[in-house]
């Protein structure tokens, strides 16, 4: 983790303002990692990808097999496997010491979630993050895969270059991410709950963002009621005699 002083002095931007540390994520994973990990991921166009590129999973499991992803990441050094800074946004994992642990999840007519086989490698995703007006921009521009192997073989695996495999299959899935996404993502679509909706009318200028100063993620907005009430001079008349 890197040594930090206070937030830095950001005046006149929004009347309201949140600094959340990278130390304070990290430490947040280290506690309740569990309770986040393993991530189960379900994609059509990454199952039909790992379908193609793993054959001995379709021969195992059938031609029906759904695959999943259970992603997993873990700091086994002194590195913070999250870190922020104004050049590169979010950067999760590193190439050092952080590991990311995927298990391939198969599912077919007689079963369920079942991991066929372990990976661990070193994986670094550098993330442009931002929010304006409660509509999110969680955009990846590169993923990095390094050193990946096969643990805990259930199906008996072919040789793979699996570094070049998931360096592919996650690049292919950003860019698609991407494509699909570019317009944002409104908070209403990630919190469906009644009312959130609102949020957007009751916060002013609402922006997020890890690009002001690095190790920092800032958040600001002004409320409603914040906004100045225009007020006219009165007109006085005056009775004639």
């Amino acid at each position: 983790m890197i040594d930090h002083d206070y937030f830095p002095d950001i005046p006149y931007t929004h009347r309201e303002q949140f600094w959340i540390h990278q130390n304070t994520i990290n430490s947040l994973l280290n506690v309740a990692g569990p309770s986040f990990f393993p991530y189960h991921l379900v994609d059509k166009s990454i199952s039909s990808q790992l379908m193609q590129v793993f054959p001995e999973v379709v021969k195992y499991y059938g031609k029906n097999v759904q695959i999943g992803l259970d992603v997993a990441l873990a700091a086994r050094g002194n590195k913070s496997p999250v870190q922020m800074n104004m050049k590169d946004g979010i950067v999760l994992g590193n190439l050092d010491d952080s590991v990311t642990t995927i298990g391939l999840v198969c599912s077919n007519e007689t079963t369920t979630n079942e991991t066929a086989v372990t990976i661990e490698m070193h994986l670094q995703a550098k993330v442009n993050f931002t929010m304006k007006n409660v509509i999110f921009y969680p955009f990846p521009s590169n993923i990095t895969v390094f050193g990946a192997n096969a643990t805990n073989d259930k199906i008996g695996m072919y040789s793979h270059d699996y570094t070049t495999l998931f360096q592919s299959i996650f690049q292919d899935f950003a860019t698609t991410w991407n494509l699909q996404n570019k317009a944002g993502i409104p908070i209403q679509v990630l919190f469906p709950q009644p009312g959130i909706g609102m949020i957007g009318g009751l916060l002013q200028n609402s922006t997020m963002t890890p690009f002001v100063s690095d190790g920092w993620m800032y958040a600001g907005f002004s409320m409603y009621a914040d906004m100045p009430v225009k007020s006219e001079a009165p007109v006085l008349t005056f009775m004639q005699e």
